[in-house]
């Protein structure tokens, strides 16, 4: 499984593509200090991480991947948690360069929130990457790249829209705070429940396809 994960991995750090990754992650931290929108720019870049997941299939696609996977004694469930795990490491990646955007932001004066409020609204924004990501993959499994393509696209505007709208509502009345904080509890832990779910039809989904 490890060789999985690297080889899925090893489709993002080709010298063309870590210098086009490195160039658009530095481009994203260079115009979100410029134009003051670090909050914007550090949420975008957790999405993007996530996103980088489209990739994956789309290389496996191009060099059959998946006929060469047949040939070799690998199980439907080791390349599927495979897939999981590049996913939740090139999105653990992206969350990463976002905190770095929020954290430089926050000493260039470009942050408009508290520490506090931009530190809840990363993590609801990290919530929608893998609610994403439970959805993503069993799409494309299903739907193919082109097709899958799409769909996923317009899940990406939905869930980062809905990131955004829920920043601007960072600022909790202390009244509501205890109900807020129960409520944004029991949806990570149901988000992480869902993992082996989205896992299971996945590897249903694949395991009916024909190489």
């Amino acid at each position: 499984m490890k060789g999985l994960v690297r080889y899925d991995l090893a489709q993002l750090t080709g010298n063309s593509k870590r210098s086009f990754y490195l160039l658009y992650f530095v481009g994203l931290i260079v115009v979100g200090l410029v134009v003051g929108g670090g909050r914007i720019f550090s949420y975008m870049a957790v999405m993007i991480g996530c996103m980088m997941g489209v990739s994956f299939f789309s290389y496996e696609t191009w060099y059959h991947w998946d006929r060469y996977c047949a040939a070799m004694p690998l199980s439907n469930r080791q390349i599927i948690v495979s897939r999981y795990i590049s996913l939740l490491i090139t999105t653990g990646c992206g969350a990463l360069i976002g905190l770095v955007i929020g954290l430089l932001s926050f000493a260039t004066g470009r942050m408009d929130l508290s520490w506090t409020q931009w530190l809840i609204s990363l993590l609801q924004t990290i919530f929608a990457a893998l609610v994403y990501m439970e959805i993503e993959i069993p799409v494309m499994y299903r739907f193919g790249v082109e097709r899958g393509r799409l769909i996923n696209v317009l899940l990406f505007v939905v869930l980062y829209s809905g990131a955004l709208v829920l920043s601007e509502f960072s600022q909790i009345p202390a009244e509501f705070a205890t109900i807020v904080r129960i409520v944004f509890g029991v949806a990570w832990l149901i988000v992480l429940l869902l993992f082996p779910v989205s896992i299971a039809v996945s590897m249903r989904i694949r395991a009916k396809k024909e190489y």
